[in-house]
């Protein structure tokens, strides 16, 4: 299940609270993950049916927990929290929804069995999806009535957006549904961009990061993590980084994971490519850590 997916259950509970005066009321939102919102890793604008007037803005950071807190556009007030436990099998949270009219806070749940369900506000919600796709349709359980459809936009947009979307697909199946299958899918789309797209060398890097992470954490293969490391380092060099990359920095997850079994050398090949489209001191301070037999906090570098 995608991070955005669940983003969308969020805000199905939140809208249960918004006042109506009609037995039926629809209500479609776009949410996006633009340019900005990439650079700043899990965050989603959430814009009113024409695109234009943003009235949410979520947040969703995945460690040890995955958290995840929606924010009105105007006042900047939280007015939905989930928090919830990830593992290989298991995935259990927490969803509070702020009542604005009685200011208080309403609690439920989120957990995945055969399925993805929430409780709260005393209906069970079901997820349902089709295969690969991201659409999902949520039914409340009781009488199968539909409350919710979340649909993926087409494939209409600009190569930029392209590599956002796939980026953004091939972290969360990696770094939160541990599908690998589909995380290596994701990795080799992006490794397919053609350098006249706009994008091109932000995916070619990334799509050999996720390669990488792919071999070291399904196969355990550790020689060939090392060889997609490089890779990754050596074309970004060669090619100059990318706004992204310049601006931001290399993702430094597989460096991480590599570290963890003692292979400083690469590491530090990889950190010397690095170099020459990051300028930053940071780099000589992990070279220090790493020389050491330290692995360094590579902080927001395991998201970028």
């Amino acid at each position: 299940m995608s991070t955005i997916v669940l983003l969308s259950a969020v805000l199905l509970a939140l809208n249960i609270f918004v006042p109506i005066h009609s037995k039926v009321t629809n209500r479609t939102y776009l949410i996006k993950k633009d340019f900005l919102s990439d650079l700043k890793g899990g965050e989603f604008p959430v814009y009113d049916s024409t695109g234009k007037k943003q009235l949410y803005r979520m947040e969703s950071k995945i460690g040890k927990t995955h958290n995840v807190q929606v924010f009105a556009t105007t006042s900047k007030k939280v007015l939905a929290e989930l928090a919830a436990r990830v593992a290989s099998a298991m995935y259990k949270g927490n969803i509070a929804v702020l009542d604005t009219n009685l200011k208080q806070w309403k609690n439920g749940t989120i957990e995945h069995g055969n399925k993805f369900r929430v409780f709260w506000n005393g209906q069970r919600i079901s997820m349902e999806g089709k295969g690969n796709s991201l659409d999902t349709t949520f039914r409340d359980e009781s009488n199968s009535n539909i409350l919710a459809q979340f649909k993926k936009r087409g494939d209409n947009t600009n190569d930029y957006e392209r590599y956002v979307r796939i980026n953004g697909l091939a972290r969360a199946a990696i770094s939160y549904d541990k599908d690998y299958e589909k995380g290596k899918m994701y990795a080799d789309e992006l490794l397919a961009f053609k350098p006249q797209d706009t994008g091109y060398n932000s995916a070619v890097f990334k799509g050999n990061i996720f390669n990488g992470l792919v071999a070291f954490r399904r196969d355990k293969d550790v020689a060939t993590a090392k060889r997609f490391l490089l890779a990754a380092g050596k074309i970004a060099a060669d090619l100059g980084g990318s706004p992204t990359l310049n601006s931001f920095g290399p993702n430094m997850s597989l460096a991480k994971d590599l570290l963890e079994v003692r292979e400083q050398e690469t590491v530090l090949k990889y950190f010397n490519y690095c170099r020459k489209f990051w300028k930053k001191n940071i780099l000589d301070e992990w070279t220090s850590v790493v020389k050491n037999g330290g692995i360094p906090d590579f902080g927001a570098n395991l998201d970028y």
